[in-house]
């Protein structure tokens, strides 16, 4: 069996485990975890907001641009890095949050107003757009993303929703601009981490926010179930001292460290 299908196939068992032992809101009792289903997970984003996002996206789902792509993730395997041509259209498709997951990030984001946000993997800027749009004048949000030519994708794609004097873009590889966007925080209100899906970066990039969470830091982790690296990567950091609270949405997930809350770990159909 190849890597791919087994992967596929593994993703597969994942969603069957999630969608039967998934709670839903009526089996959410404890009132933080009500509320955050409540405000998160269903209600809408703004009209406006959802509408510009979209024609975002559709206008880079047109874009048949070929740029040199620099994967510094899980897809360049055992290399450091690997480069190779590929459309805007494509990578639209293939790496932008989906409105559903992007309406989590949105709706965090409106509801926590968090002040200092920290972005793994700008991609096309559709997920940095989510973060960006419900926030304050007075919050900064810094993402970093790995490839150049992609990073100038998203800068433009932020030109477009009037949004690029409010976000800082780090090019480069993580290990070396993460302390860069560390320094210029404070501290850690909200982190979305993706762009390299194995194990020891994961472990790594955590480890190395946690000095700048406080009780109201979270952390969302995206792709949880992608792999079983993924999986026990996730199970790790949930089940950390400084973690009280965790959301498993399969797709996405999502960690507090509130030392008011009980631990718990949820599953929550979604």
């Amino acid at each position: 069996m190849s890597k791919n299908l087994f992967k596929k196939n593994y993703q597969i068992i994942q969603f069957l485990k999630y969608i039967t032992i998934g709670r839903s809101i009526h089996s959410t009792h404890p009132p933080f975890a009500y509320d955050f289903y409540r405000n998160i997970l269903k209600t809408k984003i703004k009209e406006q907001d959802k509408q510009l996002i979209q024609r975002i996206r559709n206008k880079g789902l047109r874009n048949r641009n070929v740029i040199e792509h620099t994967d510094m993730g899980a897809g360049s395997g055992d290399k450091e890095y690997i480069r190779t041509y590929k459309r805007v259209s494509r990578i639209v498709k293939n790496t932008s949050i989906s409105n559903k997951f992007g309406g989590v990030l949105y709706n965090l984001v409106r509801h926590y107003q968090p002040q200092n946000i920290l972005e793994f993997g700008t991609a096309a800027g559709i997920s940095t757009l989510y973060l960006s749009l419900p926030g304050t004048e007075n919050s900064q949000l810094i993402t970093m993303e790995g490839c150049a030519e992609l990073a100038t994708v998203a800068r433009s794609n932020f030109k477009k929703a009037h949004v690029s004097d409010n976000i800082q873009l780090i090019t480069g590889n993580f290990d070396s601009v993460l302390p860069l966007a560390m320094h210029r925080m404070t501290r850690i209100d909200l982190a979305y981490i993706d762009g390299n899906h194995t194990k020891k970066p994961m472990l790594d990039y955590f480890n190395t926010l946690l000095p700048k969470v406080h009780n109201d830091t979270i952390f969302v982790f995206d792709d949880i179930h992608w792999s079983q690296e993924m999986t026990k990567v996730w199970n790790t950091i949930r089940n950390h001292e400084q973690v009280t609270l965790s959301v498993d949405l399969f797709r996405m997930g999502i960690i507090f460290f509130k030392k008011e809350l009980s631990r718990q770990h949820l599953i929550l159909r979604y």
